[in-house]
């Protein structure tokens, strides 16, 4: 089955590429912003593409990118790892 999943992130590109390769050291984001990651025996596509940086209240930017995640031929518990994984690699905390 294939799977396509599109998210909203408060991350730059440097952040991005740094949880990229928490996620899996060998994925490297292209010029274009396409990577190909494989993690959990899975093969995902992501697509990460700058957007205008969101100002809350004049003080404070927040930079923000779309993210397309694309998983061709996974079962369902194989790619719902993945996204757990993808999640956890992205997670920051606050504070």
């Amino acid at each position: 089955m294939s799977y396509r999943v599109e998210k909203i992130m408060s991350i730059s590109r440097g952040e991005f590429d740094a949880s990229l390769a928490a996620l899996d050291p060998s994925a490297k984001l292209s010029p274009t912003g396409f990577a190909n990651v494989t993690c959990t025996g899975v093969n995902a596509e992501i697509k990460f593409q700058e957007l205008p940086a969101r100002v809350l209240g004049g003080l404070l930017t927040l930079p923000q990118a779309s993210v397309r995640i694309t998983i061709a031929d996974a079962a369902d518990a194989q790619a719902a790892e993945f996204l757990r994984r993808f999640d956890i690699a992205f997670q920051r905390g606050g504070g």
